[in-house]
C-alpha cells in the first residue's frame, strides 16, 4: 500500500512547467498542476479509481479537473471534481474514474484549476481508493468516520457505541430530528445550558484507536445567548486525564469546528457548549490523520 504525500513549495511559474509543487503563490487560469512526484498505480479494465485531496486557499475555487493519464495507453480521462468546503479556506475535491481497459495510473494530474481572488493555493491529504472489478488492488487511504452511531435517534449511557450527555454544567441535552434537510441528515445534537458551566456530548472510542486524529462537527447557535462550542478529548484509563481542548467562537450560521490531537491510551471524545444558551450540532466525524475530512456515515 503506497504512501502518498505531496512534495516541495513552488511559485506559479512552477505550477506551469509542472514541477510537482504543493504550493503556489498564485494558480493562472486553467493551469495543469502536478502537486507531488510521480507515483503510479496499475489498474485493470473495470476498476473505479477515486482521487481526493485537501485545496487551501483564500479564493475561490471556480473549476477543478483531473485528468487520468494512463501511461499504457497514452490517453488523457478527464473528470470534472467535486468541490466541498470543509472548513475555512478549506476545500476538499473528489472525483473517479473507471477504466476500460488495463492501465498504468499517474495520480494526481490535477488537469485545469481556475482559483480567483487568491494569494495562495496548496494541497494536502492526498487519497485515493480503488472500486476493485478487475482483480485489484486493495484500497489506499480509504475516509472513514470512525465513530458509531452518528446519527442517533436517542442517548444512552456512555459506550463505544452510543453518546450520553454529561459535564459539569446541569443544561439539557437531547437529539432531536428535524424535516429540513441541510447538512444531508435530520438528526440534531441539542443543548440548552442555563448555568454556564460545559454540557457535553461524549463517546468512548475504540480501544484500538492510536495514533494522529481529527474529530469535527457542524455547530451553531440557537439563540442570542449561546456563543462558545467546545471540543475536548479525555483519557479513559481510569485517570479522566484532560489531554486536548479547544474552544469555538459560534453564532447562528453554521460552521465546521474541529480539533486533531494524538492518543495512546483508551479515551473518549466530547463535543458541547461552555455558557447559558443553546447550540446545536450535527455530523460528528472522526477520521484518520491532522485534516478533517468530509462527513461520512458512522461505523
Amino acid at each position: 500500500m503506497p504512501t502518498l504525500t505531496f512534495t516541495s513549495s513552488g511559485t506559479a511559474t512552477d505550477s506551469k512547467e509542472r514541477m510537482k509543487s504543493q504550493w503556489f503563490d498564485s494558480v493562472p487560469d486553467y493551469t495543469e498542476i502536478l502537486p507531488k512526484t510521480s507515483q503510479w498505480l496499475d489498474v485493470q479494465k473495470g476498476d473505479t479509481i477515486g482521487q481526493s485531496c485537501i485545496i487551501r486557499t483564500d479564493g475561490a475555487i471556480e473549476l477543478c479537473t483531473l485528468t487520468y493519464w494512463g501511461n499504457t495507453s497514452k490517453a488523457h480521462h478527464a473528470a470534472p471534481a467535486t468541490v466541498e468546503e470543509v472548513g475555512k479556506d478549506e476545500y476538499q475535491i473528489a472525483t473517479s474514474y473507471t477504466f476500460t481497459t488495463d492501465d498504468k495510473l499517474r495520480l494526481f494530474d490535477i488537469y485545469q484549476l481556475k482559483v480567483t481572488g487568491s494569494t495562495y493555493v496548496s494541497f494536502t491529504a492526498p487519497r485515493v481508493w480503488l472500486d476493485s472489478v478487475g482483480g485489484g488492488n486493495g484500497i489506499i487511504n480509504p475516509t472513514v468516520n470512525l465513530l458509531h452511531n452518528t446519527e442517533p435517534t436517542s442517548l444512552g449511557n456512555l459506550s463505544t457505541t452510543t453518546w450520553a450527555i454529561g459535564s459539569g454544567g446541569n443544561g439539557v441535552g437531547k437529539v432531536i430530528h428535524v424535516n429540513e434537510s441541510s447538512f444531508g441528515a435530520p438528526a440534531r445534537f441539542w443543548i440548552d445550558n442555563n448555568n454556564g458551566g460545559n454540557r457535553d456530548f461524549f463517546q468512548k472510542l475504540d480501544s484500538d484507536l492510536a495514533g494522529q486524529y481529527t474529530f469535527a462537527v457542524w455547530a451553531w447557535a440557537a439563540d442570542d445567548n449561546a456563543d462558545k462550542a467546545i471540543i475536548r478529548v479525555f483519557s479513559e484509563d481510569g485517570n479522566n486525564t484532560l489531554l486536548y481542548s479547544d474552544t469555538f467562537t459560534v453564532n447562528k450560521t453554521a460552521q465546521r469546528i474541529s480539533l486533531a490531537f494524538n492518543i495512546d491510551r483508551p479515551c473518549r471524545v466530547q463535543f458541547g457548549m461552555t455558557g447559558t444558551g443553546s447550540m446545536l450540532f450535527c455530523q460528528p466525524m472522526l477520521n484518520a490523520g491532522p485534516i478533517a475530512m468530509p462527513y461520512v456515515l458512522g461505523i
